[in-house]
């Protein structure tokens, strides 16, 4: 009985430990984000706007540009969007670093959008205190502008037929040393079990944030030993197969 207690005292005191957290960290998000229109992309329905957070403090110097969502008609799942943006482009960072001193400076792309979806692309240099040089860090965000949740590498592929097209012939390396890209069918299949096994985000098991898609392709990030300046491969799909071709 006191076990079952101290144990229930425990799980309440990490719930509220975390709920506090997460206040914390939105209460520090709000006081020193600095707005700053960088670009202006319009779509469909939408238009795309550029900000920019900063931060700097005894721990951490942030400098993050992230996108915002404007125009949308139904104006609260805008606002559920544009959190939920802003919280993993800089929260991410945060998550991982908050303990050590920081630096960081990071941008994005839109890979893709349109009236239904929205597929982001992040790009920084990490520099961690007593770190010998900068480590790069690649990350993505896929929107679903209909519900305003995350997209799911399950959401959008059917995972069997991604791994049996997980070949050398359709991918096109876009970031990554030779040293660790497999030469042969069994190699690729090692790197696709490892992709899978292995998310390069702690505890990110259903691949969330490894992965970005265009109307026709798609375009994976996978962790790996060593790499020049990161722990990256990128690897995009080629003419030879179509997002059609794996798609749910």
């Amino acid at each position: 009985m006191i076990l079952a207690v101290v144990i229930g005292l425990s799980i309440s005191c990490n719930k509220v430990n975390v709920v506090k957290q997460n206040a914390d960290k939105e209460e520090l998000y709000n006081s020193y984000i600095r707005y700053e229109n960088l670009s202006n992309n319009a779509t469909s329905g939408y238009n795309i706007v550029g900000k920019k957070f900063s931060l700097i403090n005894s721990t951490m110097n942030l400098d993050i540009d992230y996108p915002c969502v404007l125009g949308m008609e139904d104006v609260e799942k805008q606002e559920q969007i544009n959190k939920l943006i802003f919280l993993i482009s800089t929260g991410t960072y945060y998550d991982i670093f908050v303990h050590n001193g920081l630096e960081v400076s990071s941008n994005y792309s839109i890979i893709y959008s349109d009236e239904s979806y929205l597929s982001i692309k992040y790009d920084g240099f990490v520099v961690v205190r007593e770190a010998n040089r900068p480590h790069y860090m690649c990350f993505c965000l896929n929107v679903d502008l209909k519900t305003g949740e995350v997209i799911k590498l399950e959401d959008l592929v059917d995972i069997e037929k991604l791994k049996d097209k997980f070949v050398k012939d359709n991918f096109t390396v876009v970031k990554g040393l030779d040293e660790n890209i497999p030469v042969d069918e069994k190699g690729w299949k090692d790197l696709f079990n490892k992709y899978l096994k292995y998310p390069f985000l702690d505890e990110d098991d259903l691949h969330n944030y490894d992965f970005y898609f265009t109307n026709n392709k798609i375009g994976l990030i996978i962790s790996c030993n060593t790499d020049a300046g990161g722990r990256y491969i990128i690897l995009e799909s080629n003419d030879n197969l179509s997002l059609a071709d794996i798609k749910r």
